[in-house]
């Protein structure tokens, strides 16, 4: 059984719009695939094993030493019956776009197999691991030599008419752009639907099908991270977490932040500022 479900990322800062990480993945193949998407585009950097990675409707067959690069919401999911290595990229959209590199409208070919692009990529994770000085800029100034590579040589712009954008796509992307620019806000459901142009009810149904999830859950989830990052920080009582993010009482935070975190804000705050 295949499930498609809308992944919101909270990007560590706007100085470093990344996130990255090394996966290690095992999945029987005859398993169900729990496909997600999101805007950012995502590159995969597979160093040991072989497997698959299920993107739109396509299979692709993956090895030690390609470079797979996931569109911007594109569903995807890797699937092995062997252990695989992989690093993980995930860019802001925003940050490509502040750099002329629109990935609304651009394809990145993809699964690449060849040194350059894999040379380059290495280069990323070294700069991520590197203890020299100006870390923050050689991260950046690395991510955005890949990222302007294979704009120029393993990409093609889309041009697709206005008629055929899909308008439930745009509605919903307008949608979760508003709650994400509101989350610290009270929300209706009713403003967020009148600000994607579509009625309620179409909304509500149109959401849960696109995301795996409805709007209240979403709403709440991404609240419930970004109360995880501010809690992490040692900065912040949990009532004023509580504040910031939206909810409007104590017992609905802590009931929401254990549901998506599996533990009480308190708990979650004394074990990660016991040091």
């Amino acid at each position: 059984m295949e499930r498609k479900s809308f992944e919101s990322h909270l990007f560590g800062s706007k100085q470093l719009p990344f996130i990255f990480h090394l996966d290690i993945h095992k999945e029987d193949l005859k398993d169900g695939l729990d496909m997600n998407w999101h805007p950012s585009i995502e590159l995969l950097y597979f160093t040991e094993g072989s497997g698959k990675v299920f993107c739109g409707t396509q299979i692709f067959d993956v090895a030690a030493g390609d470079l797979f690069i996931v569109n911007s919401n594109m569903p995807h999911a890797i699937a092995s019956e062997t252990v695989v290595y992989y690093h993980c990229l995930i860019v802001d959209n925003e940050f490509c776009m502040a750099n002329d590199i629109d990935t609304d409208n651009i394809i990145f070919k993809t699964p690449l197999k060849e040194a350059q692009a894999a040379g380059m990529f290495e280069t990323v994770v070294q700069e991520f691991h590197t203890f020299q000085p100006y870390k923050n800029a050689g991260i950046k100034a690395a991510v955005l030599s890949l990222l302007v590579y294979l704009a120029r040589n393993c990409a093609e712009t889309i041009a697709v008419p206005q008629s055929a954008v899909s308008m439930k796509d745009e509605s919903m992307k307008l949608a979760i752009g508003y709650i994400k620019s509101h989350i610290n806000e009270k929300l209706s459901l009713d403003e967020v639907a009148n600000e994607a142009g579509l009625s309620k009810y179409y909304f509500l149904r149109e959401f849960k099908k696109m995301t795996g999830e409805t709007p209240v859950s979403f709403i709440n989830k991404t609240r419930c991270e970004n109360a995880k990052k501010m809690l992490k920080t040692g900065r912040y009582s949990i009532k004023e977490v509580c504040e910031k993010n939206g909810f409007e009482d104590l017992s609905y935070f802590s009931k929401n932040f254990k549901r998506y975190t599996g533990q009480t804000p308190s708990k979650y705050l004394k074990k990660n500022t016991a040091d």
